[in-house]
């Protein structure tokens, strides 16, 4: 993975986080709702590209 791959996951990471504190939601609810979307994509067929898990 390069270096512009890493810092665009810190960036969705922060938004993430940023997002569920001004929501009041505790903050690990976006990424754990991005993996509970992806398993439901793939359990309704979607190919991998289509259900990459938050990792």
């Amino acid at each position: 993975m390069d270096d512009s791959a890493v810092a665009l996951l810190d960036v969705i990471r922060s938004l993430a986080f940023v997002g569920d504190l001004a929501m009041g939601q505790p903050t690990d609810h976006s990424p754990r709702a991005g993996w509970m979307a992806g398993q439901l994509a793939r359990e309704a067929g979607a190919d991998d590209a289509a259900c990459m898990l938050y990792r």
